[in-house]
């Protein structure tokens, strides 16, 4: 009796022990596109309701009631929605420019312990811009709560140096964020062309010791 009920326990512990290939259920492993050379691991900043990791192909699920939301991104780019496909090939973009040792850009998802809640980035400096550039969005599930300025706080903590960033002169949140809550003064209302939109931005600039120059 008692060397069948031992028997019983060897056989679970087997089955339980980590170098068991039947103890991890495949569908359950992380494995966010091995070719991309991606991992959270790496480059990854915490907060107290937020983490920030690298931007994945697959967090285009996540990004989607962003930019196919007529509404939301009105005040973003061209304020032109995007197609499923359209975010989907963008989410694989950033992951991809994530992997490039000498990418100009930088994107990072952010979480929330009930998942993804948008997405901030960085624009290294280059020829025509000596700052680094920062933007971000939030799913609209999650506005309200604070998190583009506490991703955008960890972010130019992060990276340090000389920030700018630009918004719509009617994205009265994202105004808010940048002068009241991350401390960036206003430059100059510009117009520009982007993808064969004239839009009029605002342009901000913000320095890490808080001392405005241009």
């Amino acid at each position: 009796m008692f060397m069948h009920f031992f028997r019983i326990i060897a056989i679970i512990c087997l089955f339980l022990s980590p170098g068991n290939s039947m103890s991890m259920d495949k569908a359950t492993e992380y494995n966010p596109h091995q070719y991309l050379q991606l991992t959270p691991y790496t480059n990854f900043m915490v907060r107290e309701t937020i983490m920030l990791r690298p931007l994945f192909p697959n967090d285009y699920q996540a990004l989607c009631p962003i930019y196919t939301d007529a509404e939301v991104i009105k005040y973003f780019g061209s304020g032109r929605t995007s197609a499923v496909e359209e975010v989907k090939k963008q989410a694989l973009t950033y992951a991809q420019s994530n992997a490039t040792q000498k990418s100009s850009a930088y994107h990072w998802a952010i979480l929330t312990h009930v998942g993804i809640a948008g997405a901030v980035s960085i624009f290294y400096p280059h020829a025509h811009e000596a700052r680094t550039e920062i933007s971000y969005s939030i799913s609209p599930f999650f506005a309200g709560r604070g998190l583009a300025t506490r991703a955008a706080e960890l972010v130019i903590d992060f990276i340090g140096g000389s920030f700018m960033a630009t918004a719509h002169p009617r994205n009265k949140a994202s105004i808010a964020i940048l002068e009241r809550k991350l401390g960036f003064k206003r430059v100059l209302t510009v117009k520009m062309l982007r993808s064969m939109v004239l839009l009029e931005i605002i342009s901000y600039l913000k320095k890490k010791n808080n001392i405005f120059w241009v």
